[in-house]
């Protein structure tokens, strides 16, 4: 229906979701809800999906949001992909977003290399890192 309810920053597809999934008591199962959530509304409003993650507290509920949000936007805005998925702080989830968001972009974009030095965050280590990575074999 197209009933005026309270919309969460102008996102109009679930406005109740984030209540709804706030409220789950098992933070496995909160983070998996968030997980399917935020690709819907990253696909929609990504703006004010980047505005929502710093309101958030440490712990798997925001792990959850920054990782689905940075391989949402992973196609379009590596850069920022890359700079939200630096603040993970699981460093094999931190590591696999890295890799998987820069081996896309550097697949794609000849300028990837050069530009990794610009992202905030990310660390020297973090570049030698992606810089040493294999390429991806074509699939």
């Amino acid at each position: 229906g197209h009933g005026k309810g309270r919309q969460f920053r102008g996102w109009p597809i679930h406005p109740k979701a984030l209540d709804w999934v706030q409220q789950i008591p098992d933070p496995s199962a909160q983070a998996e809800a968030v997980w399917g959530v935020l690709g819907i509304w990253t696909a929609h409003e990504p703006l004010a999906v980047s505005e929502w993650l710093p309101t958030l507290a440490p712990g798997p509920v925001r792990e959850a949001a920054v990782d689905r949000f940075a391989e949402t936007i992973a196609t379009l805005d590596p850069v920022a992909s890359l700079a939200w998925a630096v603040t993970l702080t699981d460093p094999a989830v931190r590591a696999a977003r890295l890799e998987t968001t820069y081996r896309n972009w550097s697949t794609n974009d000849p300028a990837a290399a050069a530009a990794l030095k610009e992202i905030p965050g990310l660390s020297q280590a973090d570049v030698q890192q992606l810089l040493t990575l294999p390429a991806s074999a074509p699939k």
